[in-house]
């Protein structure tokens, strides 16, 4: 892949998964790909002002990498990215009511994502530099008069391969168990043995916390490696943590900004009975 304004050379699919080295392209490059796939010219103009943000606050944490990966994916397997993960990820587990898609799952089953205003002011992650409030149909992001938890709409953005996976935590859950296998469960593979051996693998990233592809070292439990991922939106603050050597895992969803998942999944890892 070959950078654009920022870019020093080429960038290797690796360091995509490292996350850092995406600072070599023009990183709003997906954003403006699927903001043109849906006709949306606010996200468009959005990702060029954001650009410059980025840029400064970000350098080791940019989610959109995730984005570019799945735009490798299409390209090298020549199928959709979300089509690709159900055929070879979301079909072989039986995570039959999981997709990147709104439209494949049943709404009416969907947690109501919730934000927290208290005096004008929202509890929520920013975006661009600027907090996010309550997420509406056809309105975008906004601050709801009134103190108190205000539910926002099924949402989702053009960059969706960083983190609107709709699933629960029982399909998830069967993911990390072929994780936590090898890459397999009850003898459907997903990934060969070795792929998940070099996924978590520590990498050198300058400036950085220990982390492997895709995946943080977190704190360990007991004197145990830890591997995981989080993340946050308005109205969705998720966690996952895989403990290797035992063959065990814990995920925590929340659905407002608000709580520390983190540390739900840490405390179920030091309660587990396997230990």
């Amino acid at each position: 892949v070959v950078g654009g304004d920022h870019c020093t050379g080429q960038l290797q699919p690796t360091a995509v998964f490292r996350h850092a080295a995406v600072l070599a392209v023009r990183f709003d490059l997906v954003l403006l790909l699927g903001a043109l796939r849906i006709g949306d010219r606010r996200q468009i103009e959005q990702s060029r002002r954001r650009r410059s943000f980025f840029l400064r606050k970000y350098r080791g944490e940019l989610h959109v990498a995730f984005g570019l990966l799945a735009y490798l994916v299409e390209q090298m397997s020549g199928e959709n990215f979300a089509d690709y993960c159900r055929t070879h990820i979301f079909e072989p587990l039986e995570m039959n009511h999981t997709s990147w898609y709104l439209a494949e799952v049943d709404v009416s089953r969907h947690v109501v994502p919730y934000t927290y205003v208290e005096g004008g002011e929202v509890r929520s992650p920013t975006w661009g530099g600027n907090p996010l409030g309550v997420i509406l149909e056809g309105s975008g992001s906004t601050v709801p008069q009134g103190d108190g938890h205000h539910p926002s709409c099924a949402y989702n953005h053009p960059n969706f391969p960083d983190g609107f996976l709709r699933t629960s935590v029982r399909q998830l859950s069967w993911f990390a168990r072929a994780y936590l296998n090898g890459g397999e469960l009850d003898g459907r593979r997903i990934l060969e043995e070795s792929t998940i051996r070099q996924m978590l693998e520590p990498q050198t990233v300058e400036g950085s916390r220990t982390q492997g592809l895709t995946w943080y070292a977190q704190a360990p439990v007991r004197g145990r490696e830890v591997w995981g991922h989080g993340g946050s939106d308005p109205g969705i603050n998720t966690d996952i943590r895989l403990v290797p050597d035992q063959r065990i895992a814990a995920i925590a969803f929340i659905n407002t900004w608000g709580g520390n998942p983190s540390q739900i999944t840490q405390r179920l890892l030091e309660e587990a009975t396997n230990f």
